[in-house]
């Protein structure tokens, strides 16, 4: 897997990345990321939830600023990731006035959003 950066304040970034199959260590980063799987399905081990999951295109991980995960995957996949700056996400909850709903954002695997999947693919 491609090393993490630290991306400028108010950079909205999309990274193409291809996963061989192993053990990998998400560190923890200044900056939220959204992970879009986009292969056929994929098994995994995650080791912050203890269990293993079945990622099919367009499963999101969500990974917080500040937070650090890993997993193992079985097989090799291909993801998008989403980085965003948290002061990009405060801003934004401001101005739509709901700061106190991103004050702390969870870990979270196996969403489904269709307008994140559009988002990544026009990002791509």
């Amino acid at each position: 897997m491609h090393p993490h950066f630290a991306p400028a304040p108010s950079d909205v970034t999309m990274l193409s990345r291809h996963v061989e199959a192993g053990v990998h260590r998400l560190p923890r980063a200044l900056h939220h990321r959204i992970m879009v799987h986009a292969s056929a399905a994929t098994r995994s081990y995650c080791n912050q939830a203890g269990r293993y999951f079945v990622r099919r295109a367009g499963d999101i991980d969500l990974v917080p600023a500040g937070e650090e995960g890993g997993f193992e995957a079985e097989t090799p996949f291909e993801t998008m990731e989403i980085v965003l700056p948290p002061a990009l996400m405060e801003r934004v909850a401001a101005e739509l006035g709901g700061k106190a709903l991103i004050s702390r954002l969870d870990t979270r695997h196996l969403l489904r959003d269709q307008r994140i999947k559009h988002l990544a693919r026009a990002l791509q």
